[in-house]
């Protein structure tokens, strides 16, 4: 199952043409509310099974949708930002979560069906209340937004805790999708959190911490949300996805990024089990250094700060370290596991960029900004122990994920090897933007965003990543695991050193 982010905003071409184009144009890709939620079932190839596939206008069904305030043809302030961004899915025991960026984390929990399957008639009657819902909703589409918010207390009181059966827009029209539950938003990040993986852990590793419960629940598989990956510390809580509190409005108001149609959303504060996890140990130095610390020495070219990301796969010992290290410190008489007793851990993927400061707008600093062009993206490999607080145990150093083949397979000619799956005909404009510092080019998308990672089904030795390449395409890459516990432990008996006086 991948889900997809369906809007006409990207970042396909490079920046001067967006700079020339007509302002509603570029009005029409930046400041656009249009951001649908995509899902679709896949074959063992990456190939969409034909018919089950889904668009859907999720903002417009929930009445959640930001109005677009304009003055005089002009759009104003950040009215355009759509309601929901960065839809993202976890599979968890036998439930499937749906995450997704609005003024906060939101999660739910999603049902899929075949269309004309057994529980069809129950979900036309689910269907007459969302539609009757629907029009109450666009009776007040002309108030205005600051004044519904107003309201929202009644909107509350009014708010069922039932399954939402939601219609696509457009698709293959075999996939039926249902939300389980209205969306509950986590809170443990503060007023401007974003990007929160969802994971679980082998219960007996629960127990350790599990006294310290702040709410009962009837929950039997624990779920954590990754909250900050290393700022400086990791932090983790425990969340309990299904249930909820409802929190005032002067909380809720405090956040950032406000949309007032939101406000009965933010207010089902999801419930949580005791305190924010917070890792104790230093962070580890990262596995290998980069050319930017040659470049720009005594200085952090990227943000130190890493964000996600994607997690999480557990990992064994033996497919961390491979048979040599393994075999290296047993030989030797060292611990089996540098990071301790346990023989596995979580591993997840995070990125970093340069990002932008108000000295980019500086004219006499045109020679810093060409050598260290903001937006530009990075990523990185860690791994953390599976259980409380979590603690960070390696990372790698940074590196970006390639582009596509651009050749359609079907007029490859042998002259590469092509993609699989389907070719995607805007895969070429990703070459666009690429990742640049200190004047030299990589063969990297300038901005690559990892939101999935997980292990390949049918194939235990295998990991699948999926990224989206300059908000233009996205791409999935099958990786070996011992790829990944190369980079995080790297094999020094594998090094080769040169002699400099040669």
């Amino acid at each position: 199952l991948v889900s997809l982010r369906v809007t006409p905003a990207n970042n396909c071409f490079p920046r001067e043409v967006y700079k020339n184009i007509p302002k509603e144009l570029n009005e029409a890709v930046y400041h656009t509310t249009t951001n649908h939620l995509g899902l679709a079932l896949l074959d063992e190839n990456y190939i969409m099974i034909p018919g089950y596939d889904a668009v859907i206008d999720m903002d417009v069904q929930l009445g959640v949708k930001r109005k677009v305030r304009v003055n005089e043809g002009e759009v104003k302030g950040l009215t355009g930002e759509p309601a929901f961004m960065d839809y993202r899915l976890f599979t968890l025991g036998d439930d499937i979560y749906l995450h997704a960026n609005a003024d906060l984390v939101v999660v739910s929990t999603l049902d899929l069906a075949t269309r004309g399957s057994d529980n069809k008639s129950g979900r036309d009657e689910e269907e007459k209340k969302n539609e009757e819902n629907e029009e109450n909703s666009n009776k007040s589409e002309d108030t205005d937004d600051m004044k519904s918010s107003n309201t929202d207390a009644e909107t509350d009181e009014k708010d069922e805790d039932r399954p939402f059966v939601l219609k696509n827009l457009y698709g293959g029209g075999k996939l039926q999708v249902t939300l389980q539950h209205p969306f509950n938003t986590i809170w443990s990040g503060g007023s401007k959190g974003k990007n929160y993986a969802l994971f679980t852990i082998p219960t007996n590793d629960l127990l350790k911490t599990s006294s310290d419960s702040n709410h009962a629940g009837n929950y039997s598989l624990p779920i954590f949300a990754e909250i900050e990956i290393n700022s400086p510390h990791h932090k983790v809580q425990q969340i309990i996805p299904s249930q909820y509190q409802k929190i005032s409005r002067k909380i809720t108001n405090v956040r950032q990024r406000r949309n007032p149609r939101l406000d009965p959303m933010m207010k089902r504060s999801m419930l949580t089990v005791g305190d924010v996890h917070e890792s104790n140990s230093t962070l580890p130095l990262p596995s290998f250094f980069n050319v930017d610390e040659v470049w720009f020495p005594g200085k952090f070219a990227f943000k130190d700060f890493n964000h996600g990301g994607a997690c999480c796969i557990s990992f064994s010992a033996e497919e961390l370290l491979g048979d040599s290290i393994m075999q290296h410190n047993h030989r030797d008489g060292l611990s089996e596991y540098p990071w301790g007793n346990h023989p596995s851990l979580h591993v997840g993927i995070a990125h970093t960029h340069v990002q932008w400061k108000r000295w980019y707008m500086d004219k006499t600093k045109e020679k810093e900004v060409e050598l260290l062009p903001h937006t530009h993206y990075v990523s990185l490999i860690y791994a953390f122990d599976p259980f409380p607080p979590f603690e960070i145990r390696a990372r790698s150093g940074y590196f970006c994920l390639g582009f596509a083949n651009p050749v359609d397979p079907t007029h490859a000619n042998g002259s590469a090897e092509p993609e699989r799956g389907t070719f995607n005909p805007h895969t070429p404009l990703t070459r666009n933007r690429k990742l640049r510092q200190n004047n030299e080019t990589f063969e990297c998308p300038q901005m690559q965003y990892v939101s999935s990672f997980i292990q390949k089904v049918g194939d235990p030795s295998k990991t699948v990543i999926g990224y989206g390449l300059n908000d233009c395409t996205p791409r999935l890459v099958e990786v070996a695991k011992s790829e990944i516990g190369r980079l995080l432990f790297p094999d020094v008996w594998e090094m080769v050193l040169e002699d400099e006086s040669q």
